[in-house]
């Protein structure tokens, strides 16, 4: 099966969001390897090897950089899927429910998981017994219990005037806009976008900001972009607001998060 990526995008994402759709990376068009099973107890799981992976559902981006995995469950099918630079990806249908969670998530991907997934998906192993590639699913089942799902994902909001600012947030991220200097320029109650980013997305407005620049700041960096460089596009004064923000979220600075997590499953 291809997924055709931005054939299949939805409308309110694409009519909504254009800018930041466009940041995500060029349409990647995806080989998912093996029968696409029925009913909901069913999904897709995509391993980026190298470079980045964009993707959006029906009212949320994901961000999937080198080294992670992003679970997707027959719910929530992928809309769109791009790629920042050149990028390498495993994409195959898992017939079980996801363990822990049906919601879709990005994973790290452990030196075993991908061990695991590239057995599961080399027939000079899966031909010998039919039996071994269900016994495979199993170890890999087990493996993603032990995983903490990675906040790279974002809920976009869809009320008119909460989509206006977002769109602002991201087209002058560099500027850093506060909430009051986005209020009085579309003249709305600063209490009412405080609640509808809480209602709508989940975070209040400065987590959503900061998630949109978590997720920037893994693209930029993943291509190998300086830290301060991405500071400064992201309306950083400098480069420790990203390192803290990096801290604070994931528990070590930019770089470090680069060398180990993002470079752990480059290609062999």
């Amino acid at each position: 099966m291809v997924n055709r990526g931005g054939s299949s995008l939805g409308n309110s994402i694409a009519g909504n969001y254009p800018e930041l759709i466009a940041a995500l990376g060029s349409e990647l068009r995806l080989e998912v390897r093996g029968e696409a099973p029925g009913g909901q107890e069913a999904g897709q799981l995509l391993v980026t090897l190298s470079g980045t992976v964009g993707c959006c559902l029906s009212s949320m981006i994901f961000v999937v950089p080198a080294g992670c995995s992003l679970w997707l469950p027959a719910t929530e099918p992928a809309r769109h899927i791009a790629a920042l630079g050149e990028t390498q990806v495993m994409a195959f249908w898992l017939q079980r429910p996801f363990p822990t969670s049906t919601n879709p998530g990005t994973i790290v991907t452990t030196p075993f998981l991908l061990e695991t997934v590239r057995r599961l998906l080399d027939e000079r192993y899966t031909r010998l017994d039919p039996s071994y590639q269900h016994l495979i699913q199993e170890v890999l089942w087990h493996e993603l219990m032990t995983l903490t799902t990675l906040p790279f994902s974002l809920t976009l909001p869809s009320s008119p005037f909460l989509i206006k600012i977002a769109n602002v947030i991201v087209s002058e991220c560099r500027h850093r806009l506060t909430l009051k200097q986005l209020c009085d320029r579309f003249d709305v109650n600063a209490s009412v976008v405080y609640q509808g980013f809480l209602q709508e997305t989940g975070l209040k407005f400065g987590q959503w900001r900061q998630r949109l620049q978590l997720l920037l700041a893994l693209q930029r960096l993943a291509a190998g972009r300086p830290v301060q460089s991405v500071a400064l596009e992201l309306g950083f004064g400098s480069s420790g607001g990203l390192i803290e923000l990096f801290k604070r979220t994931l528990g070590m600075p930019p770089a470090q998060f680069v060398k180990r997590k993002l470079r752990s499953a480059a290609p062999r």
